[in-house]
């Protein structure tokens, strides 16, 4: 009797240990999961995946446990989470990647989720999960998964399997070289619109950013993808950008303030007009832009910081 009991609790330990089935490293992988959040699952469940080949990834050619996932695009080495809902994951965690609400429910006692494009297919199985603590790939070639050290990493790099860390995995914390780099308040043709720039060594996802004015008007930036030293033009349809001088704010989906630019018409009439006509010969790395009408993604140009575009 005693060696059944010594058995069964090193097969329980053994559990909290796991090696991932038919992985594949240059495919598409589930790299952490939340299957136990505190309060209600159906609010603060996801699920973390990453593209680790050097190409993009229809995701809709793929299937999580037999179910068809959402029709977007996963970019060369980017992370999006799936969420089972937006607004109640906003409230809780912070990232800075891609975040697409999902349907999916994770069980509590333990899983096996399968992901596959038909092809390539690779499985992610966890045990029984602690409430607020997720299970994570660890990082490396050991192809592992095992429950975070503290409560999760999500959007963020997972622990490595090389030098394992006794110390909590710092949660995602939103990029601070992020800043609005351009306004036209008064365009001769079109509508009016803001520039935001990305001076980070790594994409980030601006859906859910929002942009305000001073008169506390707010525009919800769309899904956007903004790859590192690039730029995006905005057209924020519901913020005014006023001819006489505004301040405009930049906010993070959980309100964390990231740039603040004011503007009056002095400042257009003098010193940013002349940088504006120094920098327009030297924009030759590629902006993308949302178009008023449609959020789509077209290829422009990029504008160094700072310069402004009035009535001239």
């Amino acid at each position: 009797m005693k060696k059944l009991v010594f058995f069964i609790t090193l097969l329980s330990l053994s559990l909290l240990s796991i090696l991932v089935s038919a992985q594949t490293a240059d495919s598409l992988l589930i790299t952490e999961v939340m299957p136990n959040p505190a309060g209600l699952d159906s609010e603060y469940e996801w699920i973390e995946l990453t593209n680790f080949s050097g190409s993009a990834i229809d995701l809709s050619l793929w299937q999580l446990n037999g179910t068809s996932l959402p029709s977007l695009t996963i970019g060369p080495s980017e992370i999006i989470v799936l969420v089972r809902n937006e607004p109640s994951f906003y409230q809780r965690y912070s990232t800075f990647v891609r975040v697409e609400e999902h349907s999916f429910s994770l069980g509590n006692s333990g899983a096996t989720l399968s992901l596959t494009d038909g092809n390539t297919t690779s499985e992610f199985t966890y045990p029984s999960a602690t409430e607020e603590i997720s299970f994570e790939l660890l990082s490396g070639d050991c192809n592992t998964i095992t429950e975070h050290v503290s409560s999760n990493s999500v959007g963020a790099p997972n622990t490595s399997c090389l030098t394992p860390s006794t110390t909590p995995n710092p949660i995602a914390e939103y990029p601070n070289k992020v800043f609005i780099s351009g306004i036209d308040y008064a365009p001769q043709n079109g509508d009016e619109w803001l520039e935001i720039t990305n001076q980070e060594d790594f994409a980030i996802n601006l859906g859910n950013w929002i942009i305000e004015d001073k008169s506390n008007n707010k525009y919800i930036i769309p899904d956007t993808a903004l790859n590192a030293s690039e730029t995006v033009r905005i057209f924020p349809t519901t913020v005014s950008l006023n001819n006489n001088g505004d301040t405009i704010y930049l906010f993070t989906p959980t309100g964390i303030q990231i740039d603040i630019y004011s503007y009056d018409t002095k400042t257009v009439d003098t010193s940013l007009q002349q940088i504006v006509t120094e920098t327009k010969n030297e924009t030759t790395s590629p902006v993308v832009t949302i178009t008023p009408s449609e959020d789509k993604v077209e290829i422009s140009y990029q504008i160094p910081r700072l310069y402004l575009i009035g009535e001239y």
